[in-house]
């Protein structure tokens, strides 16, 4: 099947074979899934790599709910702009956590993305040059990088 997964219709399952209908539904929807699990980062993606990278104290560990406050800041705009767009127009650290697992790994100039483990906000990531793997255990704030693992404001 060289073409798209979405060659069959619920047309091309005879109507009085209802469970092969309900096993192709899902066996389609699964082989939609994996295209986009491996398809390339696309332009808007790979543009949000370089601008995290940007920002102050990426290449320690940080949460998407660290990078959605981050956004916040009038110096961040373009990385919110970034983010809202890949996020399908809806910036929440939810969809921007699911942003870094669809872009983790994969080296854009350079820069990768890495989950680095989690904290009691879910998952930790690093940013950083393609072939290094930073170890230090330190969060992002929301201005400054603070040793304590904790959000410190600096409002």
């Amino acid at each position: 099947m060289d073409g798209d997964a979405d060659m069959l219709t619920l047309h091309d399952v005879r109507p009085e074979d209802r469970r092969t209908h309900e096993l192709l539904e899902l066996l389609l929807a699964e082989v939609r899934g994996l295209r986009a699990d491996l398809a390339p980062a696309s332009r808007v993606e790979s543009s949000v790599v370089g601008l995290i990278a940007k920002c102050p104290g990426t290449a320690l560990p940080f949460s998407a709910s660290d990078l959605v406050d981050h956004c916040r800041l009038a110096q961040a705009a373009a990385l919110r702009a970034a983010l809202t767009d890949a996020c399908g127009g809806v910036l929440d650290a939810r969809r921007v956590g699911k942003l870094l697992q669809r872009i983790q790994n994969v080296p854009q100039d350079g820069i990768v993305i890495r989950r680095h483990g989690e904290d009691r906000e879910g998952a930790l990531w690093i940013c950083g040059s393609a072939g290094v793997t930073p170890t230090t255990p330190v969060a992002l704030s929301r201005e400054t990088l603070q040793p304590s693992g904790r959000h410190i404001s600096k409002d």
